[in-house]
C-alpha cells in the first residue's frame, strides 16, 4: 500500500478502507476515491449448531435471516470457552470456539477481532484505551485456535469441506457464500440444506475502496458505479453496495439472506487496528 510502484496504473484497490487510509497518507498523487462494494463479516455456521445457540437464546430467526442477537452473551460464551456437550451439541469437541483468519495478514481476522473487542468493551467503537483492556482476552481467542489460516478463501473452503466437526463457526464475509455457491453450484446443492449464515446484531463492514489514479481510471471508477456492474457484483459474488438494497433472490438461491444490514457498529480507526495485527498473532499460521 504505501511502497508499491505506481509508474502505469491506473487505479488501486485495497482490501480495505483502512489499507486506503494508509495509502492517503502517504500523500500519493489521486484523481477520486470511492467505497464501490461492501460486505458484512458473518459467522457461518451449521444447523445443529444454530438450533443449540437459539435453544441457548443467543440466536433468533426473523423473516427466514438467523440473527446472533445477543452478540455480548456469545462472546462472553466464547470467552468462559463453554463445552459444547454443555451447551447442546454433544457430538462435538471441546468448547466453543470461531475460527478466523490471521488479523496481522487477513482483513477479515481483523474485522472480526474488532467486532469481538468492541462488545467486550461496552464501546460504540474500539479504541485504543479500550483495546489496552480487552488485548489479552482477543490475544487468549487466537490462542486458543492453534493452526489459523491467512486466508479468508482458504479458510472458507475448509470450512466447508471438512464440515461440522473441524469447523462449527467460522468468520467470514456474506459474500463468501454467493460467490461460491455461483460458482459452484453442484456442491452448493449438497451443503444448502445444513450450512446456516450467522448475522451478528450488530456487525462491522468490510469496505472495498477503489483509488483512481489517472483520468482513466476515473472513467472506470464512474463505469463501476453503473446499475449492470453493481447488479453483477451482487449477483456472481454477492458484494452489496451503500446506495441501495439488494434483492437476495438474485443471488445465490441459498434463503437466510436479509435485504439490508441495518445494526453496523463503526470500523475502529487505522491506529487501533495496526495495534490489533501486530499484537494478536497466532502461534502458527498458514502460508
Amino acid at each position: 500500500v504505501t511502497t508499491e510502484p505506481l509508474d502505469g496504473v491506473d487505479f488501486v484497490w485495497p482490501a480495505s478502507q483502512n489499507q486506503s487510509e494508509q495509502f492517503r497518507r502517504t500523500n500519493r498523487s489521486r484523481k477520486a476515491e470511492e467505497v464501490l462494494f461492501v460486505s458484512p463479516i458473518v459467522i457461518y455456521s451449521w444447523d445443529t449448531v444454530q438450533a443449540a445457540l437459539t435453544q441457548q437464546g443467543m440466536v433468533a430467526e426473523r423473516d427466514g435471516v438467523h440473527y446472533l442477537t445477543d452478540l455480548p452473551k456469545f462472546v462472553e460464551t466464547l470467552a468462559q470457552r463453554r463445552k459444547w456437550k454443555d451447551l447442546g451439541v454433544p457430538d462435538l469437541f471441546g468448547s466453543m470456539k470461531v475460527a478466523f483468519t490471521d488479523p496481522s495478514k487477513s482483513n477479515s481476522g481483523g474485522q472480526y477481532l474488532a467486532l469481538v473487542g468492541t462488545t467486550l468493551s461496552g464501546q460504540d467503537t474500539l479504541d485504543l484505551a479500550a483495546f489496552a483492556k480487552v488485548g489479552p482476552q482477543l490475544r487468549s481467542m487466537v490462542e486458543s485456535l492453534g493452526y489459523v489460516q491467512s486466508s479468508s478463501g482458504e479458510l472458507f473452503s475448509q470450512y466447508l469441506k471438512q464440515g461440522m466437526g473441524a469447523y462449527p463457526l467460522v468468520a467470514g464475509y456474506e459474500n463468501q457464500l454467493i460467490e461460491f455457491a455461483c460458482a459452484n453450484p453442484d456442491f452448493a446443492a449438497q451443503i444448502k440444506r445444513r450450512l446456516r449464515i450467522l448475522y451478528p446484531q450488530p456487525t462491522i463492514w468490510s469496505n472495498h475502496p477503489m483509488i483512481a489514479l489517472t483520468d482513466t481510471g476515473r472513467k472506470l471508477l464512474e463505469a463501476m458505479k453503473s446499475p449492470e456492474i453493481q447488479a453483477l457484483a451482487w449477483r456472481e459474488h454477492g458484494l452489496r453496495t451503500e446506495r441501495a438494497a439488494i434483492d437476495p433472490a438474485a443471488a445465490s438461491g441459498f434463503s437466510g439472506i436479509p435485504p439490508t444490514i441495518s445494526a453496523v457498529i463503526p470500523s475502529p480507526s487505522l491506529e487501533v487496528m495496526d495495534r490489533l495485527a501486530s499484537e494478536i498473532q497466532p502461534a502458527k499460521t498458514g502460508p
